[in-house]
């Protein structure tokens, strides 16, 4: 019986330790992975009276997941640094690689790549139906542990 106590015991401080473990991996995340102002998606396009915020609410979800996913180990030791993709999404949702640049260098190779990267890696659905012309043109600015202006 006390053997199991001691055994119980030792699992509790066990999980105890993972989570704090845990905790403290998530306080260094590189960037507020909580906070939904760490990139913004902007689109250059004419709308053409379509409403895309949804659709630009889904772009944005996912470059940011694959940012996350990819993101340089130098910026949990605190890299800074901000950066601009432009790239285009066709109708169809697929997204031509030679139309995905950077416009905005943050001067950090590691973090421009990693940039570029969360655009080409992300998934896109098709345009909204209503839209007539055959793709739009956007801009992801990315912001390594810093804030983006007040807008």
């Amino acid at each position: 019986m006390a053997c199991k106590r001691i055994v119980q015991g030792i699992l509790a401080l066990s999980i105890a330790a993972i989570i704090a473990l845990v905790g403290m991996k998530l306080s260094l995340s590189p960037v507020h992975a909580d906070d939904e102002s760490a990139a913004q998606v902007a689109m250059l396009s004419d709308s053409q009276g379509v409403n895309f915020d949804e659709y630009l609410r889904g772009v944005y979800l996912s470059v940011k997941k694959s940012w996350f996913q990819n993101m340089p180990a130098t910026v949990s030791f605190g890299n800074q640094g901000i950066n601009a993709v432009e790239f285009r999404i066709l109708q169809n949702g697929s997204v031509p690689q030679d139309f995905v640049k950077i416009v905005l260098k943050s001067e950090k190779s590691d973090l421009d790549a990693a940039s570029l990267r969360a655009v080409r890696t992300a998934s896109f659905s098709h345009l909204p139906e209503k839209y007539s012309q055959p793709f739009i043109v956007l801009r992801f600015t990315f912001y390594y542990n810093s804030k983006p202006p007040k807008q």
